[in-house]
C-alpha cells in the first residue's frame, strides 16, 4: 500500500515512518518513529484525514493500543539547514 502511504505522508509532512514491536516479560511495546518538518502539523494532518489508510489506521490503533509508556529521551540531535 505504498502509494497511499505516499499520499499520507504528503498531507502530513512526513519523511519517514518505523514502526517496531519489543517484546518483553510485562508484554509488547509499540515503538513507532516518524521523521517529518512539523510534528504538531502531522498529528493534525493525521487527525482530520479522511483517507482509508488513515481511517484504518485510527481504528486498529484504538483496537490495540493499552496504556502509554513512559520514555526518556536520552539524546536528541538534529543536522541544522545549512549542513545538509
Amino acid at each position: 500500500r505504498n502509494a497511499e502511504v505516499q499520499v499520507t505522508f504528503a498531507q502530513e509532512g512526513v519523511r519517514h515512518e518505523q514502526a517496531y514491536l519489543l517484546k518483553t516479560a510485562e508484554g509488547s511495546v509499540l515503538i513507532y518513529a516518524m521523521e517529518a518538518a512539523d510534528h504538531e502539523l502531522a498529528r493534525a494532518a493525521f487527525q482530520r484525514s479522511s483517507l482509508p489508510i488513515d481511517l484504518e489506521h485510527k481504528r486498529m490503533m484504538n483496537q490495540v493500543l493499552g496504556e502509554a509508556a513512559n520514555a526518556e529521551l536520552l539524546f536528541e540531535c538534529v543536522a541544522a539547514e545549512d549542513d545538509c
